[in-house]
């Protein structure tokens, strides 16, 4: 079996601190996409041809300005006077904000694309991952469609159990997992299809936004 460093490149400058052929076991060079895997549901199973993975995570937050006109007088007494201020130096200047107030977080947004498959589309991978799906499936495998039947996954409606995704990173050097996310209980939120045009023959791709209740660091869970 080929090793990991055999299989995912690396940069010899600072995996190795720039000696050829010695390598460290987290290297410090960038993280290459090649490296990022992507898994669905407890049992952590990879579902396709994935095309992108993106995530949005953001949180509300309250601006305080206040109404005065001298620079720095927010607590002082008097009147106050126009004298000459350094700008760099002053805490407050009129019609600066005085304090930012960070609200609550907001939900995670994932962004998921993937190619289409005949045994699977991404909302029927995604649910028979976690068995999350209203067709009572029997098997965590994401394209265990039976060649038999059609395949019977086309509207949101038929998630009714959230699913867990797993993002993660592996060191090229010793194939371990050096860092990565967990998405818990997540609801996919919309769907879509860009079907290339009569003009091409390419693969059908998948588009689908995902809202996830929480997120983790990936090391409790491996």
């Amino acid at each position: 079996m080929a090793l990991p460093n055999r299989i995912l490149p690396i940069n010899w400058g600072m995996a190795g601190g720039g000696v050829p052929g010695v390598e460290t076991p987290v290297p410090r060079s960038a993280i290459q996409s090649i490296t990022m895997g992507v898994r669905f549901g407890t049992e952590h199973m990879a579902i396709g041809y994935i095309n992108e993975f993106s995530y949005d995570l953001t949180r509300d937050a309250q601006t305080i300005h206040q109404i005065e006109p001298f620079p720095n007088n927010t607590f002082g007494t008097g009147w106050g006077a126009l004298t000459e201020q350094t700008f760099g130096q002053t805490n407050y200047w009129p019609g600066e904000a005085c304090e930012v107030i960070p609200g609550k977080q907001k939900e995670i947004t994932i962004n998921l694309k993937r190619y289409a498959l005949y045994s699977s589309n991404l909302l029927a991978a995604m649910v028979r991952a976690d068995l999350a799906g209203t067709e009572g499936d029997v098997s965590r495998d994401p394209n265990s469609n039976d060649t038999t039947l059609l395949n019977t996954y086309v509207s949101l409606l038929q998630q009714v159990r959230p699913i867990d995704i797993f993002e993660v990173y592996y060191a090229p050097t010793t194939g371990a997992i050096i860092f990565g996310r967990v998405f818990f209980e997540c609801w996919i939120t919309k769907l879509g299809e860009r079907i290339p045009t009569a003009e091409r023959n390419e693969a059908i791709l998948e588009e689908g936004t995902v809202i996830a209740t929480r997120i983790r660091p990936i090391k409790y869970y491996v």
